[in-house]
């Protein structure tokens, strides 16, 4: 879920750059190609997809991690249990 949210943000984050900058170029009256307003946003889009990513990663557990969900024993809830394995 966190990634789709990176991406939207990164979505929203570009539209809102291309935005800005054609205000800018209608306010300066500046003759300008618009491709350029797209190539910085999507810069933006793909740099902080990238570095959402990277977040992301930061925070996620061991690739060779086992997970067991909780059961009941004797009515008791034993918790869940991840474990990791070093050897591999």
């Amino acid at each position: 879920m966190k990634r789709y949210l990176i991406i939207i943000a990164a979505l929203l984050a570009a539209w809102l750059v291309v935005n800005i900058m054609a205000y800018w170029r209608k306010k300066s009256g500046a003759e300008r190609d618009p491709t350029i307003d797209w190539l910085v946003a999507a810069l933006v889009a793909i740099g902080l997809m990238l570095g959402g990513f990277v977040w992301l990663e930061q925070s996620a557990s061991d690739a060779f991690s086992t997970y067991q969900p909780a059961v009941i024993e004797d009515g008791q809830i034993k918790g869940p249990v991840f474990n990791t394995d070093d050897t591999k």
